[in-house]
């Protein structure tokens, strides 16, 4: 006769199995962080293209979705443009002044809008991109996401065991409250990026191991 096999039985076989994929799943990212442990430079690569993997189609597809991401990239287009148009004295006073539309914007960082002017241009001038598209502006945004990760990951190495630095950074730039950012033309990114950069260099200066 054919033993029949309780719903029981069978679920708790299946989840057996998913038990023991689990455990085979975490010893391999186990092993591989323990590589990348002793290979930073490779560990630095894998989490960069990661993070460009991670937000580079959100930051080509997206509509601008907030209106503080519209007020950037105009600000920072009108910005381009008066610099394009002005010579002299014109232009350097087209640099100095932030506005959107006809209303100045002293508020936004201008600074952050230089990179942005700055990353528009070249995105026109080497990519052909269409003078409307909102994604030349996102790119600061970008850099600023991948300069976070690595901050972290070479900050937390100095203070941390190598392979839960690079899990940290890891978590980081899958975050989506560190992600979405890192797709918009925004400043949350664009400052995350330096400030992550400065408290690595703290660490060094106070010559933690």
């Amino acid at each position: 006769m054919t033993e029949e096999v309780s719903p029981e039985s069978s679920r708790g076989g299946r989840g057996r199995r998913l038990f023991r994929l689990a455990q085979r799943l975490e010893a391999a990212c186990g092993r591989l962080a323990s590589t990348l442990a002793a290979r930073p430079m490779a560990a630095s690569a894998l989490l960069m293209a990661l993070s460009i993997a991670l937000a580079l189609p959100g930051l080509l597809a997206l509509p601008p979705v907030d209106r503080t991401e519209v007020v950037y990239a105009e600000a920072a287009r009108q910005m381009l443009e008066r610099v394009e148009r002005g010579d002299g004295a014109e232009a350097w006073r087209g640099l100095l002044t932030a506005r959107f539309q006809e209303a100045p914007v002293p508020e936004r960082p201008i600074g952050l809008l230089w990179v942005q002017m700055l990353a528009a241009w070249g995105a026109r001038a080497l990519l052909a991109a269409p003078a409307d598209a909102i994604w030349p502006y996102r790119l600061p945004s970008l850099l600023g996401l991948v300069m976070a990760v690595l901050g972290t990951y070479w900050g937390a190495r100095r203070i941390l065991a190598p392979e839960a630095a690079f899990l940290g950074a890891l978590l980081l730039a899958a975050t989506v409250l560190i992600l979405l950012p890192g797709e918009l033309a925004m400043s949350k990114a664009m400052a995350l990026g330096p400030l992550t950069i400065a408290m690595w260099a703290l660490v060094r200066l106070h010559g933690l191991p």
